[in-house]
């Protein structure tokens, strides 16, 4: 069975964290699910050039690979296929955002994260994520500097 190497998202912004929810596909165990936005990484590429990719290509969303911060490195089997899964913390300076991938998005108070269904691989995540002090994985120069939405021309 072949194991995906996926980096996904957790995008903040004024404590809020985004949430993304799945559309429907042949898998039903994953359709609609809510995850958190990224994607596969690509033979010879960083994890966090992965991210900062997907986060454009899904969300037309520029992100500072310095201002990523791994929050949790996970693997889980699901029926067809494996995933190794890492988790970067990424504050953004707006919550508008333009999601190209997903049915539909959510800013939600880390203590509501488990009221959503979400994809089996994200629950280690969000359990952490409700112990989780945030502030600690923000860049400390200034508030939510790291995410920029790129507006087309």
């Amino acid at each position: 069975m072949e194991t995906l190497n996926v980096a996904a998202a957790i995008l903040i912004y004024e404590n809020k964290i985004l949430c993304a929810q799945r559309a429907g596909g042949k898998q039903e165990y994953i359709s609609y699910k809510y995850e958190f936005p990224g994607g596969k990484a690509e033979t010879g590429e960083t994890w966090e050039k992965a991210l900062q990719r997907e986060l454009m290509e899904e969300m037309e969303l520029a992100v500072d690979i310095g201002h990523m911060k791994l929050f949790y490195d996970a693997k889980h089997e699901y029926p067809d296929f494996k995933v190794r899964i890492r988790f970067f913390i990424c504050p953004v300076e707006s919550k508008q955002l333009h999601s190209k991938e997903h049915t539909a998005i959510r800013w939600v108070e880390k203590q509501e994260l488990d009221k959503l269904d979400w994809m089996e691989a994200n629950w280690p995540v969000i359990e952490k994520l409700k112990r989780t002090e945030l502030k600690a994985y923000l860049p400390q120069d200034s508030g939510y500097p790291a995410g920029q939405r790129i507006d087309k021309a």
